[in-house]
């Protein structure tokens, strides 16, 4: 696997990166997975599957359901 992308911007109470875009405060792994990948399905999340809530490397963020986001993170 490649290596994190670590966001050294703003993070919320999360730890997760944040950025302000037209106004509205956006996560930024979300931002980077559109960006590079396209639009994120409908009620999905994004999830890190190096674990780093702070990366926004787009190879290492895929959308999942949120019961499978939950289970990933036990």
């Amino acid at each position: 696997m490649s290596q994190c992308i670590v966001w050294s911007g703003a993070k919320n109470h999360k730890g997760y990166g944040q950025v302000r875009i037209l106004g509205k405060m956006c996560i930024v792994s979300r931002v980077s997975y559109r960006l590079f990948n396209g639009p994120i399905p409908f009620r999905a999340q994004v999830c890190h599957t190096c674990d780093n809530t702070r990366c926004v490397n787009p190879n290492h963020l895929e959308p999942v359901t949120q019961p499978e986001n939950v289970k990933r993170a036990v």
